[in-house]
């Protein structure tokens, strides 16, 4: 977790700059606990909409609702994954991102219902195709801004190896979030179309991960204290 840099300068009170940092890294695990906390409440909700069947075999003969429930999990197992990398790579107890956190956290919540609603209608009604774009959008643009800020940030204190990679990830939650965007658009004028772009997420991402696998000079040069 990476904490408020303390006061520095004739005016800073003696012991002040400890305390100010104990109080930062406090509220970041906090808030990391927080943020497992909801993201264990989408996972119990998940699960509660498991309803048993009328009949033992129709667990196999129509597996629609267990597989549905294996495609949520692996969703918010993964989005867990990336809220956990930001968090300890760029995250920062400043109010901008403390508020981008509570923003991804409101959409992981409502993640699991625009899950079971476009699986339900089978991705084809355009309102429930837009519904979860924005859900999932929102919840990686807030982890790409979060780590952008960061990266803007820390970057001159890394060595060369962690920068590139580190931006490199700033890039693919980009890109992610970009794609859901404009599928959010496309999605009213023709389904088959929005199909598509769910299955290109990843070659965008291969792609603009190569084209701009350098990260920016201006973030290599000099560090950005939080704001």
């Amino acid at each position: 977790m990476v904490p408020v840099p303390p006061p520095n300068g004739p005016d800073a009170a003696p012991g002040h700059g400890s305390v100010q940092t104990d109080h930062a890294e406090h509220f970041a695990r906090r808030l990391e606990s927080f943020t497992d906390l909801v993201f264990g409440f989408s996972l119990s909700f998940l699960a509660g909409r498991l309803i048993v069947p009328a009949h033992a075999e129709d667990l196999f003969t129509q597996p629609a609702p267990l597989l549905g429930f294996a495609f949520t999990f692996a969703s918010i197992a993964f989005i867990w994954f990336i809220s956990h990398r930001t968090f300890r790579q760029f995250y920062s107890p400043t109010p901008i991102d403390t508020l981008l956190v509570f923003v991804e956290l409101f959409a992981v919540a409502l993640l699991p219902y625009a899950l079971s609603v476009a699986l339900h209608f089978y991705f084809l009604a355009p309102s429930v195709v837009i519904f979860y774009d924005l859900v999932y959008g929102t919840i990686m643009a807030s982890n790409a801004l979060i780590s952008y800020r960061g990266f803007r940030r820390h970057a001159p204190r890394w060595d060369p190896t962690t920068r590139g990679h580190r931006w490199r990830g700033v890039v693919a939650q980009t890109t992610v979030a970009g794609v859901f965007a404009v599928d959010a658009l496309v999605a009213p004028h023709s389904i088959p179309a929005s199909v598509i772009l769910y299955w290109l997420i990843w070659p965008f991402v291969f792609l603009t991960m190569r084209v701009f696998r350098r990260p920016p000079r201006s973030a290599q040069t000099s560090a950005h204290e939080p704001d």
